[in-house]
């Protein structure tokens, strides 16, 4: 199961975090 939306809104929660 891969969503690109879903994707993108982890890899900025990341960024976010990180």
């Amino acid at each position: 199961h891969s969503d690109p939306v879903r994707k993108r809104d982890f890899s900025d929660c990341r960024s976010l975090i990180g």
